[in-house]
């Protein structure tokens, strides 16, 4: 299992971090910010465990779950992105996260299954959470 852990991830000409083919990462306690595309990519049945993140002022989102993406997102501060803070196509849960100021929405979601869970999301200019239509 890799570990990604107390980490300023920034200036990366496409994601900052990008976790696929099964992995089962635990990124923790890292400022991810200023990225071109979105601070975490999750795909191709990913499943990682993130926690403890400062996650900010990317250029897409703050973390992007695609179709095939899993995982956990608990506890990160995500702000300041100007997608969305949180762009959900794969089964995730998401709890207590503070998620706000994104220039679309806080969590964007399609997939079968996103859990919601004591999360504080404010202030995102297109919506807090919303599902695609």
């Amino acid at each position: 299992k890799t570990i990604i852990r107390g980490c300023n991830i920034h200036n990366a000409q496409q994601c900052g971090i990008q976790v696929t083919n099964h992995a089962a990462a635990i990124i923790e306690n890292n400022e991810i910010h200023h990225n071109r595309f979105s601070g975490i990519e999750i795909r191709n049945s990913a499943r990682p465990h993130l926690q403890g993140n400062t996650i900010y002022e990317n250029v897409q989102n703050g973390v992007y779950v695609h179709s095939a993406g899993e995982g956990t997102i608990e506890n990160n501060k995500i702000f300041e992105n100007r997608f969305n803070g949180i762009n959900a196509e794969g089964s995730v849960m998401i709890s207590r996260n503070v998620i706000y100021r994104n220039v679309k929405r806080g969590v964007f979601h399609a997939a079968t299954t996103v859990v919601h869970d004591n999360n504080h999301v404010y202030n995102n200019i297109l919506g807090d959470i919303a599902p695609k239509r």
